[in-house]
């Protein structure tokens, strides 16, 4: 069994350069309208992942509504916020950083790349059914999570998708389905 976790839609963008902060960060830069400026999200599902006694089973990637994707590399941990916001900015300016890798790929074709046996997306709205019974089976599966503040996947998740999956009938913040999957996972 292999699994990658792949957060699509990540609201991750650098941020005007005569900001103090490099990425836009809404609470940084209170006038960001709509879905922009949450990197916060991604830091905390990265901060809990890496936590985990999972991280050393899986594969992660962080995929931004702009076509950049994150790889996250697995024995370098930034944990510290304002240092995930430094790496990051640098790697989205086309320079080096500590513990983070960047391809620019559209969504699409990077979950092809992965030549997955199987690809489930979570979704509020999807089939209430075991997800662990769904993403641990023999092969390669992707499990996408919405890396977002709100509302749905803008990328073409549900078309690329084999299963959709609800882990609860409310709606939960990323740092929730995190902890959900790791509690379904038995880790």
């Amino acid at each position: 069994m292999k699994l990658t976790i792949v957060f699509a839609d990540a609201e991750i963008e650098k941020a005007p350069e005569d900001g103090e902060i490099p990425l836009l960060d809404a609470y940084f830069y209170p006038d960001v309208e709509g879905r922009r400026g949450r990197p916060d999200i991604v830091h905390n599902a990265l901060t809990i992942l890496r936590s985990s006694l999972l991280w050393n089973h899986i594969d992660v990637a962080v995929c931004t509504e702009h076509g950049e994707i994150i790889i996250p590399e697995k024995n370098t941990f930034v944990q510290n916020y304002l240092d995930f916001i430094s790496q990051v900015s640098s790697l989205l300016s086309g320079g080096e950083s500590e513990g983070y890798k960047l391809t620019r790929m559209n969504f699409s074709d990077f979950i092809q790349s992965l030549h997955a046996d199987k690809i489930v997306a979570l979704s509020p709205d999807g089939d209430k059914i075991s997800l662990r019974n769904e993403i641990l089976t023999d092969g390669h599966t992707v499990l996408i999570i919405g890396a977002f503040s709100d509302g749905d996947y803008s990328s073409p998740v549900y078309e690329l998708c084999d299963s959709s999956v609800s882990i609860d009938d409310r709606i939960l913040t990323v740092p929730e389905v995190i902890m959900s999957v790791l509690h379904e996972l038995n880790f």
